[in-house]
């Protein structure tokens, strides 16, 4: 077995998912390099197609002012195992993320950790940390009721955080 080069934190209840909860708190999960979470959306899943943005994923802020946008993969998912994914959001494969609205500005070269500056990102401030992602940008028309999660290995070998999962109206 290949020993995971960096641990994890996952509290009870992290990663949020809005709605039901008002917003990112700045309390989160920290996924272990090589690890994956699939988060479970409840009564608000995804339904593609649908105008404009459909998901936000809200980062931590570290260091103030900014997020270290870490090295993540964001699937959607028709299914709870997951065997129908699509992915909407790959931080650290080199290439643009359109369908996102910090892909144009703020990738390639997409590099683990890279700092963002609050005020280019989703949210309202103090939380003001999320990455807007246009779902049937890059996925079929479908309904989506799961997120995966996923911290790839390499980078900074530090974990993926994420404090919120946002379902947009």
């Amino acid at each position: 077995m290949t020993p995971i080069p960096c641990s994890g934190s996952l509290p009870p209840g992290e990663p949020e998912v809005a709605p039901p909860a008002a917003g990112p708190d700045g309390q989160f999960a920290a996924l272990a390099c090589g690890a994956f979470l699939i988060v479970d959306l409840g009564a608000s899943p995804i339904i593609a197609p649908h105008a404009g943005y459909d998901l936000v994923y809200y980062e931590r802020e570290s260091p103030a002012g900014f997020i270290s946008m870490d090295w993540v993969i964001v699937d959607v998912c028709a299914d709870a195992a997951c065997l129908t994914a699509y992915t909407i959001l790959n931080w650290g494969d080199g290439l643009a993320d359109f369908n996102t609205h910090i892909g144009a500005v703020h990738g390639p070269p997409e590099a683990d950790n890279h700092t963002i500056p609050l005020a280019d990102l989703w949210g309202a401030w103090p939380f003001q940390t999320g990455v807007a992602i246009d779902v049937d940008a890059v996925a079929p028309p479908g309904v989506y009721g799961w997120v995966r999660i996923r911290a790839p290995l390499g980078g900074a070998n530090d974990p993926a955080e994420v404090d919120l999962i946002e379902v947009l109206p």
